[in-house]
């Protein structure tokens, strides 16, 4: 079985991120990766790249 991968954009609060490491979850958070401020098309671009899962509280955008 294929194990998830999280690439959590800056609106999800970095200790949750913290949380779910230590629990041994795959998470990168945007600003790990240096992409505060980085346009949701290239959030989405990278997280593809990656083969992570995109994790967001921004439905307004994402829902599109």
């Amino acid at each position: 079985m294929a194990k998830l991968s999280f690439y959590f954009d800056e609106n999800i609060q970095t200790a949750l991120a913290d949380a779910l490491k230590t629990r041994g979850i795959d998470v990168v958070t945007t600003q790990e990766a240096g992409n505060v401020g980085v346009v949701d098309i290239r959030q989405l671009a990278y997280a593809t790249e990656k083969g992570r899962t995109t994790f967001s509280y921004n439905k307004h955008r994402f829902s599109r």
